[in-house]
């Protein structure tokens, strides 16, 4: 299972690079296209022929990696090779380590109580709703299409390499964060210490991967990315506000609906929640433009009759 998704993984980055390339020749035979018909008009038609390979090659991709002129946002060699080989080499390091975790034997079962557990996560081990499971594996699925209504704006749809490429690089944290923590600070699961179960019934609903939360870090990731990028690309309108609750709360209603059905505890959630809104908030942050930042001093001088006023304006 993990193999399949390390494959769908380097599918969707070969996917990814292919779409780039596609793009990059077109944009290179339209640019060719234009320059001949420059030269032509200019009686200079031998000019075109010494055009350099490798400054085409270059401007292309820079076009690509500056896709919309009006975006707040831009790729950067340097900054998404680190993102994405950091995160992919993260990504199947968690994969290749994953499956190994504690074994819950009778002797430590029998042994373990709800005392054991701190008093801020204690009340989770007395959650067990069975009904909310299912609602609550439909709810997974959340983090795979909160970015998808980003597709109805138009000016982001233009950009949705860059977007892509930016939620490619949450996803690949989000993904292997969780996974590695895991491992290196292995957890039992609430149900455990819940002395109203049997052993039978702990070991089958139980692994030692509790913290932290994989879905929480998931759907706060989705959720804030989201939020974050309508809230660049539309920083005066009020609709933003909406889109930040909407956001806030959906994800949360995930993380509520896992601590209700037993399979975390609240700090689980919380440090999920946070690592995932930090992924979606700051990743697109990494990609802003150096003028769409908007920390900027504004100085206007101002005369009316004999009244002379000086208006600062400083953006934070």
């Amino acid at each position: 299972m993990e193999t399949n998704l390390i494959h769908s993984t380097y599918k969707r980055l070969v996917a990814f690079l292919l779409c780039c390339a596609c793009f990059s020749m077109a944009e290179a035979q339209d640019e060719q296209g234009k320059e001949q018909e420059q030269q032509q008009e200019q009686g200079n038609p031998e000019r075109f022929t010494r055009y350099s390979w490798s400054t085409q090659v270059s401007q292309n991709s820079r076009k690509i990696f500056q896709f919309s002129e009006d975006s707040p946002y831009q790729l950067n060699w340097t900054t998404d090779a680190i993102l994405l080989g950091s995160g992919i080499t993260a990504r199947v390091l968690a994969s290749t380590l994953d499956g190994k975790q504690l074994q819950l034997t009778p002797e430590l079962a029998s042994s373990l109580s709800p005392s054991d557990v701190n008093w801020f996560d204690r009340s989770a081990v007395y959650q067990f709703n069975a009904g909310l499971m299912p609602l609550s594996r439909i709810f997974d699925y959340y983090a795979f299409v909160a970015p998808l209504p980003l597709l109805l704006d138009p000016s982001i749809r233009r950009d949705w390499i860059t977007v892509t490429t930016m939620y490619l690089e949450t996803r690949l944290f989000a993904e292997a964060l969780p996974m590695l923590t895991k491992l290196a600070y292995p957890r039992f699961r609430p149900v455990v210490y819940n002395p109203n179960f049997s052993y039978e019934f702990k070991v089958n609903n139980n692994d030692s991967r509790a913290f932290f939360s994989n879905q929480s870090t998931h759907v706060f990731t989705a959720a804030i990315f989201a939020a974050t990028v309508f809230n660049d690309y539309h920083p005066d309108e009020n609709a933003r506000f909406w889109v930040w609750g909407a956001a806030i709360t959906s994800a949360s209603a995930v993380g509520v609906l896992r601590y209700a059905t037993g399979t975390h505890y609240a700090s689980d959630l919380l440090v999920g929640a946070a690592i995932g809104s930090a992924l979606g908030y700051f990743i697109p942050k990494l990609h802003l433009r150096k003028n769409t930042t908007n920390k900027e001093v504004t100085i206007v001088p101002v005369i009316h009759n004999d009244l002379y006023l000086m208006n600062l304006r400083w953006n934070l």
